[in-house]
């Protein structure tokens, strides 16, 4: 099973953004994107909700609750 900072990089990698994009459209910083990436933290619930929008999948998706469906 993919941890949730697997699942978002090879989300954002797949819609195309870097990861100072996906910060900007967040609402966070670069460096918080590298570090949930990497598992070394935990993006918060609005954080979370706002990923899925950005990223077309739903929050149960980023969690790994259910199989991931991209829609571009």
């Amino acid at each position: 099973m993919m941890l949730l900072g697997a699942r978002l990089e090879k989300l954002r990698k797949v819609k195309g953004f870097s990861r100072q994009e996906l910060a900007r459209l967040v609402g966070r910083d670069h460096k918080a994107i590298g570090r949930w990436e990497r598992g070394e933290t935990t993006p918060r619930a609005d954080d979370l909700v706002g990923l899925s929008r950005i990223l077309g999948v739903s929050v149960d998706a980023l969690l790994g609750e259910q199989k991931m469906a991209v829609y571009i």
